[in-house]
């Protein structure tokens, strides 16, 4: 008889199914909500790519397109069949 009985070990040490729903496609294309808005005209949103997961954070680590800066957030709104990697002057049109 297995240790683990056909069990996973998030299953076994907690006694329920663990939860994917936050992975994300890496590379694909994303809208992080910025919240330092100047004034009220200003875009509230940021142009982005996905990078991966920071450390020690429930975040999301991302790559701004016009200021060329990487950052974290957790608001984020994700398109995962626009890869960065299809056509960059895509990206910087609206969808």
């Amino acid at each position: 008889m297995p240790f683990l009985s056909r069990q996973t070990p998030f299953k076994r040490l907690y006694g329920k199914i663990s939860s994917y729903s936050h992975i994300r496609v890496f590379g694909c294309f994303a809208y992080a909500t910025n919240v330092h808005v100047s004034h009220k005209f200003a875009p509230h949103a940021q142009k982005c790519v996905f990078l991966g997961y920071p450390l020690g954070q429930k975040a999301y680590k991302l790559y701004d397109l016009e200021t060329h800066q990487v950052f974290n957030s957790r608001d984020v709104v994700f398109h995962k069949d626009i890869s960065f990697c299809m056509n960059p002057l895509t990206l910087l049109s609206p969808p």
